[in-house]
């Protein structure tokens, strides 16, 4: 969830520019983009798949949308989503797998390559952008028998969890790869949690194996497993209730006794030391949920056991919007959350995921932000949501 940046800026900057001049001399030197595997030109993961084992697509009721309408309209313009897609009519959810035979998948990206149609395959979008796609040459290639899914390289916590993680069990639990074995490509030097991740759902899932790649590689696999629940309103994360406990059990698997301590039943979770999104009156907003005898709670990488428990206690979750919120996956059915956004930059994913989970949702919208979206919590609006729900 990134600053809001103006077109110039995200434009004209020396990564975007490489990538753009390098794609201008792929497309006319064509066997330069073999040799770099970077293949600028796109193909649609249906079109490129040699077997299609689902591809469903259903629009979602306007109807189950309207009496959140008021605060999705909110969120709009600031939410990602394809082209097009209008609420509350736009709106589609689905399925799709695939299976593509002999590809490339660029360890660095995550990236499904077809180097016969020199084509990158995109999942998600019309394009195959400067994430998607990378160049480097005289790179280490591993062949690897049988099918692999590759996920997207993210050091983002919402993306890990909510697209890596829940895609993962999604793909497992459908039944659609059988028994078969099913490689998982991991980077060596990847996070803690997304170590703890994947090794706990190779625990659950003994047809899971983990292969460590460096960022660098090709892998060359027999198969390769493209598979995205997803709607047409990105922002909006495709897990339901079961998922959401198997992903947690795989932790659990891996953490133990630390993901099971007891917690408090109202979850605080502060941004304090972080630069975006930090209220300018944070002491303020500190001193009178402490009166209520509630004390924040920073989230790191060193306490993610204790972050899945304190979710997983908490009876109320408040927190400025932000990915420390994708835990809310953890949470019981029935949990109230107080979600705080700066009046400028109101989002939509933990609405949908509250929504989803069957978690009580209450968005409560502040002053005003600055570049950094630092802006003034209305503390009193906080209070009252704390003393309605």
């Amino acid at each position: 969830m990134a600053r809001v940046k103006p077109k110039w800026r995200r434009v004209l900057n020396a990564r975007y520019l490489r990538w753009w001049l390098l794609g201008r001399l792929v497309r006319g030197v064509p066997a330069l983009g073999r040799k770099l595997a970077f293949f600028p030109d796109h193909v649609d993961m249906i079109e490129g798949a040699d077997r299609v084992l689902a591809n469903s697509r259903t629009s979602l009721p306007a109807s189950s949308l309207q009496a959140d309408m008021p605060f999705l309209r909110l969120c709009s313009p600031h939410d990602s989503r394809a082209p097009g897609v209008d609420l509350p009519n736009g709106v589609v959810t689905g399925q799709r797998t695939v299976l593509v035979s002999r590809p490339w998948i660029d360890a660095a990206t995550g990236s499904v390559l077809l180097p016969r149609q020199a084509r990158t395959v995109v999942v998600r979008g019309d394009h195959a952008n400067w994430n998607a796609t990378s160049a480097h040459l005289d790179r280490p290639r591993i062949e690897i028998e049988g099918r692999v899914f590759a996920p997207l390289i993210t050091r983002n916590y919402f993306h890990l969890i909510l697209e890596n993680g829940v895609r993962l069990v999604n793909l497992l639990e459908s039944g659609l790869v059988d028994d078969a074995k099913l490689t998982v490509i991991h980077h060596p030097g990847a996070s803690a949690v997304e170590t703890a991740m994947y090794r706990g759902i190779a625990m659950l899932y003994p047809s899971v194996r983990i292969r460590q790649v460096p960022p660098t590689a090709l892998v060359l696999p027999d198969e390769a497993v493209l598979h995205f629940p997803t709607d047409n309103y990105w922002e909006w994360p495709p897990v339901n209730r079961a998922e959401a406990e198997r992903l947690a059990a795989a932790f659990e698997t891996v953490y133990g006794a630390k993901a099971k301590i007891s917690g408090l039943p109202v979850l605080y979770l502060s941004r304090a030391g972080t630069k975006l999104r930090n209220p300018l009156n944070s002491a303020a907003l500190d001193r009178a949920l402490d009166q209520r005898g509630i004390a924040p709670f920073v989230a790191t990488d060193a306490n993610h056991a204790e972050q899945i428990a304190r979710f997983r206690a908490a009876q109320i979750v408040i927190a400025v919007h932000g990915a420390g919120l994708t835990n809310l996956v953890f949470c019981a059915p029935g949990t109230r959350v107080i979600e705080i956004f700066p009046q400028n930059f109101v989002k939509s994913p933990y609405w949908r995921l509250a929504n989803r989970l069957g978690l009580r949702y209450r968005p409560v919208i502040g002053g005003p932000g600055d570049y950094d979206q630092r802006f003034t919590v209305d503390v009193a609006a906080v209070q009252a949501a704390l003393d309605e729900i």
